[in-house]
């Protein structure tokens, strides 16, 4: 990009438009985003949800504003025939482009006359790419370490020069959290990943994935250059450990699905239980269920099933 110079009034009284996204706000359309967590914590599977969004017609990823467009997956981390049969097994189907490479030296002396970088260069320059992202960082700067400060700026310029036009995602790994003298784990923070600060201030958005508990991650935007910062968001990563969702969204199904057996087994264990009103059918749910009838009575309000009518008749 050129320098441009500008006086200072002319700069001020210019009508600048909003940065532009892919994902808003966590996913610009041009810029560097550290997406960064601990092994295990289901990086790589949200960025493959997160590829799948763009590149359909969603719209939407985990309640997020989603333009549409084309993504290349650059897959260094995960070996090609435990990638095929994760996918393969869990029935995922990936809607974007895959790149598969060995670990590589983008900041290598000689790198640019390599096949990798001719053939990934012939690969954006016929795709159109929106958004590269790159799984991981440290297995494209295997000549240098991460830890080092000067790295982080050659390795991003390096990208920036191979994709002029698109936003790179480097996915990172977080270095083992500090134990605590009374024997539990330090709590999460934004400056967990592995190496040299310099990752973080010289990105453009930084997003941190952490373990809230067994089931439940949390998204945090600890980052941004370009838009204000969100709350954290929690995501359930489902069985088939391809798939992500907000945790509520998660609840939510549960509950209907816990709903729905708890309505077809009292039909079944109560033989009045045609001639009986809502309100009574609703309280005898309740019973089986283990809730309160307000309880039960929320959830059947998210399912659109019930009135406030049908509460006040029920209590």
């Amino acid at each position: 990009m050129p320098i441009e110079f500008h006086k200072g009034q002319d700069f001020i009284n210019e009508d600048i438009q909003e940065e532009a996204f892919i994902i808003k706000p966590i996913v610009p359309r041009s810029g560097i985003v550290l997406f960064h967590g601990a092994p295990g914590t289901g990086k790589s599977v949200l960025t493959w949800n997160l590829a799948n969004a763009i590149a359909s017609d969603s719209h939407n990823f985990l309640d997020f504003d989603c333009a549409e467009g084309k993504v290349l997956f650059i897959n260094i981390d995960m070996p090609k025939h435990g990638l095929w049969y994760r996918w393969k097994q869990a029935g995922f189907q990936p809607m974007f482009d895959l790149v598969i490479s060995t670990p590589f030296d983008c900041c290598g002396p000689v790198f640019k006359l390599s096949d990798t970088y001719k053939q990934l260069k012939e690969i954006v320059k016929d795709g159109n790419y929106g958004l590269i992202i790159v799984d991981a960082l440290g297995e494209v700067c295997i000549g240098g370490s991460t830890s080092s400060d000067d790295l982080p700026m050659r390795v991003y310029s390096c990208f920036k020069e191979w994709f002029p036009h698109s936003c790179i995602m480097f996915i990172h790994h977080d270095r083992k959290r500090k134990v605590l003298d009374t024997g539990g784990l330090a709590p999460a923070s934004h400056e967990d990943f592995s190496g040299s600060q310099y990752w973080l201030a010289y990105s453009t958005v930084a997003l941190h994935l952490y373990r809230r508990n067994s089931e439940v991650r949390i998204l945090d935007h600890t980052k941004s250059q370009v838009s204000e910062l969100l709350e954290p968001k929690q995501i359930y990563l489902d069985e088939s450990g391809v798939s992500v969702a907000l945790w509520d969204e998660h609840q939510q199904a549960l509950e209907s699905k816990q709903l729905e057996d708890a309505y077809v087994l009292a039909a079944k264990i109560n033989p009045n239980w045609g001639k009986l009103n809502d309100s009574q059918r609703l309280k005898l749910v309740a019973t089986l269920v283990g809730k309160s009838v307000r309880t039960i009575w929320r959830w059947k309000k998210a399912m659109g099933e019930m009135n406030n009518d049908e509460m006040v008749s029920a209590t």
